[in-house]
């Protein structure tokens, strides 16, 4: 049960997030000010992710058959 209450926080956390997009930039500019080497560098690693992420669903999608329906 653990595991569904951590996705359940992600999920309250996200939808919170999308109400206040605000919080997020202030959090974001409190860290730019703060530490902005330390914020350039996770903002790489979070591109380099995102990356990995497109080019590996990406060949999933090419690789993987398509799921049928039933019907």
């Amino acid at each position: 049960m653990p595991v569904f209450a951590a996705a359940e926080a992600l999920r309250s956390a996200a939808i919170l997030l999308k109400s206040h997009p605000e919080w997020l930039a202030a959090a974001a500019g409190v860290a730019l000010v703060l530490r902005p080497w330390g914020l350039l560098r996770w903002g790489r690693r979070a591109f380099a992710a995102w990356r990995a992420w497109r080019r590996v669903s990406g060949w999933l999608e090419r690789t993987l058959p398509a799921p049928r329906r039933a019907t």
